[in-house]
């Protein structure tokens, strides 16, 4: 009873947070920077400030990264990432890149963090919809075109118990048509703190972030989009076996 009110305190307490956050900061930031910060960097650091904090407040979680030298300063990527946690969400503003996320459209009517999405211009997709899937790769291409990297879960879903699952080809046609270098990056530990399916917060928990080296559209332009989904997959499972081999036996 006692750890069921201690959760049910910790989740208001965030969302009290995330509407102070979007409706005294985020949205006057907002209106006085984006007539001239057409890249909003400055409510995208905003945004990983929010996001951050939720990691950070917990003196018993902790992260690792690692890679930070593979990303160039200045360039654009199609950057995929395995998912495991609705904590990725937070976490990954940790990658020091200006980015946008591809993110389902029901998350539009989530209160605050759904709205904040729309307000910095994240791109939503309704997942099962040709026509959005197509107007979804159209507004990504543009994305990376003006110069802001797109940040894109390639298994399209969260995975059930943290094993990487089969990669759709999506992100891979995103950064083929955009003539864009991919940035894969591998986060392990997420779906031990918050599961898929459950709302209890693990106490004690270390996140990894593996940033890795870049891949030019060059190296894959003999594969299929397809090819070269199943590609990378193949990669992050050869990477994440050894870190939880226990998920693949």
């Amino acid at each position: 009873m006692f750890k069921s009110s201690v959760l049910f305190l910790i989740w208001v307490l965030v969302a009290v947070h995330c509407f102070v956050f979007f409706m005294f900061i985020m949205v006057p930031m907002w209106i006085l920077t984006a007539p001239f910060d057409k890249k909003l960097r400055i409510t995208q650091r905003l945004s990983a400030w929010w996001a951050l904090s939720y990691i950070y407040w917990n003196p018993n979680w902790s992260v690792t990264i690692t890679g930070e030298e593979n990303i160039e300063k200045g360039r654009t990527y199609v950057v995929v990432v395995n998912h495991q946690s609705a904590l990725d969400i937070a976490l990954l503003y940790r990658i020091p890149v200006n980015f946008r996320w591809v993110a389902k459209a029901e998350l539009m009517r989530v209160p605050f963090i759904g709205w904040n999405l729309v307000l910095n211009r994240h791109v939503m997709i309704a997942r099962g919809n040709a026509t959005s899937a197509r107007h979804m790769i159209d507004r990504c291409v543009k994305t990376l075109n003006g110069g802001v990297s797109m940040m894109i879960f390639p298994e399209g879903t969260r995975s059930k118990n943290g094993r990487i699952t089969r990669f759709k080809e999506g992100a891979f046609v995103i950064a083929r048509d955009a003539n864009v270098a991919i940035l894969p990056v591998l986060v392990e530990g997420t779906s031990d703190a918050l599961p898929r399916d459950g709302y209890k917060v693990k106490a004690r928990q270390h996140f990894t972030i593996r940033i890795l080296p870049v891949v030019e559209q060059a190296t894959l332009a003999h594969l299929t989009t397809n090819e070269v989904a199943a590609h990378f997959q193949k990669e992050f499972v050869a990477l994440h076996q050894p870190m939880r081999p226990e998920l693949y036996s």
